[in-house]
């Protein structure tokens, strides 16, 4: 199965309710730090923070079907 499939099979449940705790953890990240993501899932956090907040971020998943999205 594709990786979009994935994705959106986990986004679709859960991102809603995740968005607002997204938001605090993006809003609490120092501009251009360094950050690790442990069980980043699709990588969503670490992707908006390295736009938002110029982070270098590191996203670790055990899930290699996550880790490719």
């Amino acid at each position: 199965k594709s990786s979009f499939y994935y994705g959106a099979l986990y986004h679709r449940p859960f991102d809603h309710k995740l968005a607002e705790m997204r938001r605090l953890t993006i809003e609490l990240t120092p501009p251009e730090s360094t950050v690790p993501d442990i069980a980043c899932g699709t990588g969503l956090l670490c992707a908006e923070r390295a736009v938002q907040k110029r982070a270098r971020v590191t996203g670790i998943d055990l899930s290699p079907k996550n880790a490719d999205i």
